[in-house]
């Protein structure tokens, strides 16, 4: 157990470490609404809109802060790229001129979202400066409820979590068996809410396999097991119960083997 809290330790240490030398910079722009049929709204609604904009604005920030490898633009400095954009007429838009502004000011990403008020969603996209094109992109429904209230926080922290992962993939180890001896009964995994996890999630256990081709030296997923999350203990951990792959988890991990999860 001793040995296991040290591993822990030390993998936690080096993956501070890690965030603080290999800093990803990522502004959020300014949300638009755009409206695809010509109506007319009261400013009260307007208001509404904006709102929501603002909000879906600060939930991204809030759940991006969780990462340490990540370092937010002060919005004061995406003014730069803000009189370009006041022409922005569509999703798709984003010219030369924005990405020579977002290279000015040290982005390898923009965050932008357009608010859809006819079909009650909002488009979230991440873009690369440097290779000039959408890395991600998701739509998420902003519909209210059956008494009438948007609750969408939890639904863009989800969101955002999964589209980071995809542009910095992060490899989310197993660190500690919990309980099992013979077998992997349930584990511990060094992934919690900041990495988009919930409850009765289902995860896919592997190693890292090499593979000579060549004279090239390749690495390859080898799927060991399956779990289902039964608790999200914090942003950080979570405990999985595991389904499948008992016996090969546990022999991997006597043998010293890393063995990381993922949700796809």
């Amino acid at each position: 157990m001793k040995i296991n809290h040290f591993i822990l330790i030390l993998f936690l240490s080096t993956s501070t470490l890690f965030g603080q030398n290999s800093k990803i910079h990522i502004g959020i722009l300014k949300f638009k609404t755009l409206h695809q049929t010509q109506k007319f709204f009261s400013a009260n609604i307007e208001n509404q809109y904006k709102n929501i904009m603002e909000s879906s604005e600060s939930y991204i920030v809030e759940r991006l802060l969780q990462y340490k490898n990540i370092e937010i633009i002060e919005r004061s400095k995406l003014n730069l790229v803000k009189k370009e954009l006041e022409l922005q007429k569509s999703e798709n838009f984003m010219d030369g001129y924005v990405v020579e502004q977002g290279e000015h000011i040290g982005a390898d990403y923009l965050i932008y979202g357009i608010f859809n008020p006819d079909e009650k969603n909002l488009a979230i996209s991440i873009y690369s400066v440097k290779e000039s094109i959408v890395k991600s992109k998701k739509t998420v429904p902003l519909k209210a409820n059956f008494w009438g209230k948007i609750n969408y926080k939890e639904t863009i922290q989800d969101a955002i979590s999964q589209m980071i992962d995809k542009i910095s993939p992060t490899q989310i180890p197993l660190v500690e068996i919990l309980k099992g001896d013979a077998k992997a009964k349930e584990v511990l995994v060094a992934g919690g809410s900041k990495n988009g996890f919930k409850d009765y999630d289902k995860l896919f256990f592997y190693y890292n396999g090499i593979k000579v081709v060549g004279k090239d030296t390749l690495k390859r997923q080898i799927t060991i097991g399956q779990g289902k999350i039964v608790e999200v203990e914090n942003e950080n951990f979570s405990r999985v119960k595991i389904t499948k792959g008992k016996k090969e988890i546990k022999s991997f991990y006597d043998k010293g083997t890393q063995i990381y999860c993922k949700s796809k």
